[in-house]
């Protein structure tokens, strides 16, 4: 859950919620730090108080008796003077967003009859507008702008979602044509994040709040960690575990929803390079890995979706500062890319999200798709390795900015 106060003249300020903690002591007399003070009133709506404690970041007000279903709420602004606490969003289920009585902000305007026109064919798969306007409210950050990532951009896109942001430093190149989304050859050496934008500006509305920003930098950079904290959801495009170690800690420490893609083709022992022949059918392994980390549940990326197949190299690359980019050479761990797996395995991904939304994947999901050598399909649920009660990352969420204590220190177990 996060809370925060919103003004036109200046940024969001938002705190994380990590833990409900009733005590009678004083505030930060336990080591918690700053703290929301949460009191019950039944008889008329609160006062603003002239000031609060030391430790005390603001306090809620929940109605009872008459007064029940109501909330207002205060937070302690610059100089110490106290604003209105303007919204509270619920990460999780639902992924809803309310507003106190004595909110500044405004709720969401009534889409557009030619919005709700547009998108009925959702609307109506997710049983309503309402559930419809929480998909697309969401904050969506697709981080890496390749295969796998142009077509959830653009699939994203195609539910309505008002804003996106695309984050990614490499360049579009000739290889990129074949198998990625909403590229063409007049985009052949332009940042792959600005070409996608470019793209999905041009199927969305022509009017209305629809916004689509490229961070042309990469995960680990300031301007890309900043527009993923101000997300609602990370997707996870990428085929480097150091951009997705970055990308997990993010996720973690800031309490945003995760969805993670990984698929690959590989031959036999390991990938052959050079063509082979049409009559020899090797062993093939293909499939794809779809994980969605919803915060308050058990487990991350690490503890419940198997680990980072190259963790070790990750947490060197991040260490020394190394490139989050791409190996030149694919063929060093996979075969090669196939469209239509990518659309599977994004379709998928998708659903995931949306289904959160509807309230009907409620936790932490592992989803695995197996194509045998023989073109079957499976599909598991794979259970955790790890208790997330061992994992030294969940240990740290919701601990936001102070979790990198001075900087992305890397200091989890991954599996070699």
């Amino acid at each position: 859950m996060s809370v925060g106060p919103q003004c036109m003249e200046r940024s969001d300020r938002r705190w994380l919620v990590r833990a409900v903690l009733p005590s009678a002591d004083p505030p930060g007399s336990n080591g918690v730090g700053p703290v929301f003070r949460v009191s019950r009133v039944a008889v008329s709506p609160p006062g603003q108080s002239s000031s609060l404690p030391p430790h005390v970041s603001g306090e809620l007000f929940l109605g009872d008796g008459p007064l029940r279903g109501r909330f207002w709420g205060f937070v302690a602004a610059e100089g110490g003077t106290l604003e209105p606490l303007d919204w509270i969003s619920m990460v999780g289920p639902g992924m809803y967003r309310v507003l106190p009585e004595n909110s500044r902000a405004l709720d969401d305007p009534a889409p557009a009859a030619a919005d709700i026109d547009r998108w009925s064919r959702t609307i109506g798969a997710l049983n309503g507008v309402s559930v419809w306007r929480r998909v697309v409210r969401l904050k969506v950050a697709v981080i890496g702008a390749s295969r796998t990532g142009t077509l959830a951009g653009v699939t994203l896109a195609r539910h309505g979602l008002r804003e996106l942001t695309i984050i990614d430093d490499d360049d579009v190149e000739n290889n990129s044509l074949g198998e990625a989304d909403a590229f063409t050859e007049a985009d052949v050496g332009h940042p792959k994040a600005a070409a996608l934008a470019k793209h999905i500006r041009g199927i969305l509305p022509s009017s209305g709040p629809y916004v689509v920003n490229p961070v042309i930098a990469p995960i680990t950079a300031p301007e890309a960690i900043q527009a993923a904290k101000n997300a609602d959801v990370l997707f996870l495009c990428v085929d480097h575990d150091s951009p997705r170690l970055c990308a997990s800690m993010l996720g973690v420490y800031y309490q945003k929803v995760v969805v993670d893609i990984g698929s690959g083709v590989h031959f036999g022992a390991g990938p052959v390079p050079g063509p082979r022949p049409d009559d020899v059918l090797p062993e093939r392994t293909m499939g794809a890995d779809l994980r969605l980390v919803v915060p308050g549940t058990p487990g991350c990326l690490l503890c419940r979706g198997g680990g980072l197949a190259r963790g070790v190299q990750a947490v060197e690359d991040l260490s020394r500062g190394s490139s989050t980019r791409r190996p030149s050479d694919f063929r060093g761990h996979r075969a090669g890319s196939l469209r239509a797996l990518n659309q599977a395995s994004v379709g998928l991904a998708v659903q995931l999200l949306v289904d959160l939304v509807c309230r009907r994947v409620s936790a932490t999901t592992w989803l695995r798709l197996e194509f045998s050598s023989q073109g079957i399909l499976s599909v598991r649920y794979p259970a955790p390795a790890v208790s997330s009660a061992e994992c030294p990352l969940c240990a740290r969420a919701g601990l936001g900015d102070a979790a990198f204590n001075g900087g992305p220190k890397v200091d989890v177990p991954f599996r070699a």
